[in-house]
């Protein structure tokens, strides 16, 4: 998507840039309630082996735990933990069934409706938005790229005592800079985090995105 090979192949910048916005817009939905779970590692602080394991285990613990906090509340859900097609599925399995009747280092999974399950890319737009949204996470941490990071202004979840982030609200006022310099259009009502004046120097920023 940011290069522009494979299906946004010919897609001019300026739509891609649309595109993008449009996607993490939809975490500042107050109807749809958007959580956003990462786990955030240092490769080189870690055996090869071990990556994926700890990733699971954070994510998978802390969605569980939110879970939780909605049980408590009289709010009883159940979870579902869907992934892309990958070679890793056999392990993933085992993790999963090892976390909820072993346990993990803080207890077990007892919230998920059934074991993990896995979708082409393809074939699902929510597992296309994650890839996304975990996308724009690695630039951040990766290369101090803020620019996708910034649209979602991720935060701490305070309910949980773990790296869980969750989406604020987008100011709706960058809407009057629709079309400057292909500027996305923002249709969020909510209110901000930004201020006026950096609202209409980063609306100027955007449109570098996949220059």
């Amino acid at each position: 998507m940011r290069s522009g090979n494979g299906t946004w192949k010919g897609v001019p910048p300026s739509d891609r840039v649309q595109a993008v916005v449009d996607i993490l817009s939809l975490l500042a939905d107050k109807q749809l309630q958007l959580k956003v779970y990462a786990c955030v590692i240092e490769k080189k602080l870690f055996s090869p082996n071990d990556i994926l394991a700890r990733s699971f285990e954070e994510v998978a613990s802390c969605f569980d735990d939110y879970l939780k906090t909605l049980y408590k509340k009289k709010n009883p859900q159940r979870g579902l933990v869907i992934l892309d097609k990958s070679n890793y599925e056999e392990k993933i399995q085992t993790l999963s069934h090892v976390f909820k009747h072993v346990g993990h280092a803080n207890g077990q999974l007892r919230n998920f409706a059934e074991v993990p399950l896995f979708l082409g890319s393809k074939a699902s737009r929510l597992i296309q938005m994650a890839d996304l949204i975990a996308y724009w996470i690695f630039r951040h941490f990766q290369s101090g790229d803020q620019r996708g990071y910034d649209l979602m202004w991720l935060r701490p979840h305070k309910a949980l005592l773990c790296p869980v982030w969750h989406r604020a609200s987008l100011r709706s006022a960058l809407s009057r800079f629709a079309g400057d310099r292909g500027a996305p259009r923002f249709a969020s009502s909510s209110s901000s985090p930004f201020s006026e004046a950096n609202a209409e120097n980063y609306c100027r920023r955007i449109p570098s995105l996949y220059a």
